[in-house]
C-alpha cells in the first residue's frame, strides 16, 4: 500500500514538470518507481559547476537558489515543479 501511495505521489510530482507533460503514462510510472527521497538542509550545495550530472532532482517543498560560478551571485530561484 505504501509503495502505491509513493508511486501516485511521485507520478503527480513528475506530471507537474513541464518537460514531462507529454511523456507516456507508462514512462512516468516507471520513473516514479526509481525515486529516492533526498532532504537538503538550508545552505547545502547540491550540485557544483562542472560536475557531471548523475541524478535528477525534483523540488517537493521549498526552493533552490542557483548561484553563478563565483558562488555569490544569485542567478535564479527554482521552486516546486
Amino acid at each position: 500500500m505504501q509503495g502505491e501511495l509513493s508511486i501516485q505521489f511521485n507520478t503527480t510530482l513528475i506530471q507537474n514538470v513541464r518537460f514531462f507533460q507529454l511523456a507516456e503514462p507508462s514512462f512516468i510510472v516507471q520513473m516514479s518507481r526509481s525515486f529516492e527521497p533526498y532532504l537538503c538542509i538550508s545552505g547545502e550545495k547540491v550540485v557544483h559547476v562542472g560536475e557531471t550530472a548523475g541524478r535528477m532532482y525534483f523540488i517537493h517543498t521549498g526552493y533552490v537558489e542557483i548561484l553563478a560560478s563565483d558562488n555569490k551571485t544569485t542567478i535564479a530561484f527554482q521552486h516546486r515543479g
